[in-house]
């Protein structure tokens, strides 16, 4: 599986499992006041807030795009073993894929895919948990399915890590968060990622996580959501001003958002095409 080992970078702790270190304090910049903040809907449902109409051909929009998109899938290192991987729903298939290669290389041990039918379901026939299970059926038939749960009635991140943490829970102590896991991969869709680590680090502390994304560049997504109807850009405006908003209110932990990504944002939030 040299795709996946080509992944697997240093820096862990003694545990096996890396912390991430983010940026310094004085890089977070008071945006968190802002009057154009838009205010979450019940629930946390994963809507974008400011749909931006621009194509993304504008070369300005698309390097101002690409550097936004590339901090929000900021990957963490993959640790050499951990308790559990976990998918979050969407139509990307290729993160289910991953999770498969994961298991395969028994980098995780088991495997939870959680995901009803929400906002990034896409065009899926069902509940986003239930296709990414077809795929590793498919795809990895000589993985038990004993190794795998499938919690497919979330709508939104904090559904997902609350009703996971429940599923678990009821299988007994092999699967309860912060017991028989107490470390895990999260495994999301690329522009996802930093909301996915930050509501996990607000909501399931008791699991140590390193957060990854499938391989991929800001070009494939652009067509991956084109394929979907749907707009990459205004995904990337929407999840930065979801990280502002949210954090504000106390729903996912702060993260620093640096200046020049901060300025990119604001360009891509203003763009019109």
């Amino acid at each position: 599986m040299p795709g996946l080992r080509a992944r697997v970078l240093g820096g862990a702790t003694k545990d096996g499992v890396p912390r991430r270190d983010g940026p310094s304090e004085d890089m977070l910049l008071p945006v968190l006041a802002l009057p154009f903040a838009c205010a979450a809907p019940p629930l946390w449902h994963d809507l974008t807030c400011f749909p931006v109409k621009t194509s993304g051909h504008d070369p300005l929009v698309r390097t101002q795009a690409e550097m936004v998109f590339d901090w929000l899938r900021a990957d963490d290192p993959i640790p050499p073993q951990a308790d559990a991987a976990m998918g979050f729903g969407h139509f990307d298939l290729r993160v289910p894929r991953l999770c498969g290669e994961l298991l395969s290389a028994q980098t995780c041990r088991r495997l939870l895919f959680t995901g009803g039918i929400g906002a990034g379901t896409g065009r899926l026939p069902g509940a986003e948990a239930d296709s990414f299970f077809g795929v590793l059926q498919a795809e990895f038939p000589r993985l038990s399915a004993a190794d795998c749960l499938v919690e497919n009635r979330s709508t939104n991140t904090a559904e997902n890590i609350r009703f996971s943490r429940d599923l678990a829970q009821s299988r007994g102590l092999p699967w309860t968060f912060g017991a028989g896991i107490k470390t895990a991969i999260l495994v999301a869709h690329a522009v996802r990622l930093r909301r996915v680590r930050q509501t996990w680090l607000q909501l399931a502390s008791e699991v140590r996580i390193a957060a990854i994304a499938p391989a991929t560049d800001y070009a494939t997504d652009f067509g991956l959501h084109q394929e979907q109807q749907a707009s990459l850009i205004a995904q990337i405006v929407g999840e930065v001003e979801r990280l502002m908003a949210y954090a504000e209110k106390g729903w996912i932990a702060p993260v620093a958002i640096p200046p020049d990504i901060f300025r990119a944002w604001l360009h891509l939030k203003t763009a019109q095409g």
